[in-house]
């Protein structure tokens, strides 16, 4: 909350905010600021990527409430945080709605193959089902089209294999769930040494700005890069970075 609160004060001011001395205070300070600033103002402020509803009720007390015609919009995956967000009226909830067919297979096909018309023809109905099971979500569609990107070779066994995974772990009605379980399945089928190195990114807080080659780096010195002999290890890292 301190550095999301931080955040917003830069944003509205458009310089950053100074640090409270008292580290216990700062929450507030930074609050009061926030709405001091905001008094009296139109405003527009955009909350992305909501993920709990208590998260929502200590932001909404940023903002004044005012008849300057002000508006707040926030986005969310999780319907009950949509319908906090608007209790007062939740017609105001919009809800957006899957890709259509033709944008799900441009999103898919334009990942793996550069193009459908690329596409091998022996290939196209396994990827048409598979594009369906991912039921128009952006995030679940990219993220098995670059699976399967990443791999030395795309075949029917291996898109058989992926469709056949994502039929049985796709068991939720729930947006958030599924798209979840598409990356678990991602991340599953990573190698060994590409799933170490993605798990070094928990060395990083929540939010923060990585650095590539401080990260490729942290890999070399870790000793994580398989690498075999003559090759250089951040020769062989950043296009691991650059693939994610």
């Amino acid at each position: 909350m301190k550095r999301l609160f931080r955040d917003m004060l830069s944003q509205i001011q458009r310089k950053h905010p100074q640090a409270s001395e008292d580290a216990s205070d700062e929450l507030h300070i930074t609050a009061e600021n926030i709405r001091n600033y905001l008094h009296a103002k139109r405003y527009l402020i955009v909350v992305d990527d909501l993920w709990d509803t208590a998260a929502w009720d200590v932001i909404n007390q940023l903002f004044p409430k005012c008849s300057q015609g002000s508006r707040i919009i926030t986005t969310t995956q999780i319907e009950d945080v949509a319908l906090a967000c608007c209790s007062v009226d939740p017609e105001q909830v919009f809800k957006m709605n899957p890709l259509d067919d033709d944008h799900s297979r441009k999103l898919f096909f334009d990942r793996l193959f550069g193009s459908e018309s690329n596409c091998p023809e022996e290939l196209k109905q396994v990827s048409s089902q598979i594009i369906e099971i991912c039921g128009g979500l952006p995030l679940a569609t990219v993220s098995i089209a670059s699976l399967l990107a990443n791999q030395p070779s795309v075949s029917v066994d291996l898109l058989t294999h992926i469709h056949d995974s994502l039929v049985s772990c796709l068991s939720s009605n729930s947006t958030s769930e599924r798209t979840r379980q598409v990356l678990h399945l991602s991340y599953n089928s990573l190698p060994h040494y590409l799933k170490t190195c993605l798990l070094q990114l928990r060395m990083y807080p929540e939010g923060s700005l990585i650095f590539k080659h401080d990260l490729v780096r942290q890999w070399v010195g870790e000793g994580i890069i398989a690498t075999r002999e003559g090759q250089d290890r951040e020769e062989v890292a950043f296009p691991q970075f650059t693939s994610w």
